[in-house]
């Protein structure tokens, strides 16, 4: 493990540089004029952006147990992005890492003030 020495200066433009990535990552993943309910492949995107690996076959699996929010329209699979988040947060803690936790809180803090 390496020690690396900064000013405050710089530790400040480092964090706001990763907060402005997650951001900006949360916003693709979620665009302002388009709907909060997607598609079990946009589900995935969306999960995988913020941190959250999981396969279609996996996704099924969830819905069919019904361990994973969603909404069946016909044949179709819909999610919602808000529900998500909130999923994902309530997951097994081993599986997310700090970091994951940190980019999650950001994005539902972003998905808040869209409102």
């Amino acid at each position: 493990m390496e020690l690396v020495v900064t000013t405050k200066e710089e530790l400040i433009a480092i964090m706001e540089e990763a907060v402005a990535n997650v951001v900006s990552r949360q916003e693709r993943s979620e665009p302002a004029e388009g709907p909060d309910i997607v598609d079990a492949a946009g589900a995935i995107e969306f999960m995988a952006i913020n941190g959250y690996k999981i396969s279609i076959y996996s996704i099924y699996k969830k819905t069919q147990y019904n361990s994973i929010p969603y909404r069946k329209i016909g044949n179709q699979l819909s999610f919602s992005k808000r529900e998500l988040l909130k999923w994902m947060e309530s997951q097994n803690a081993s599986r997310l890492t700090p970091h994951t936790n940190s980019a999650l809180e950001i994005a539902r803090s972003a998905h808040r003030q869209k409102k």
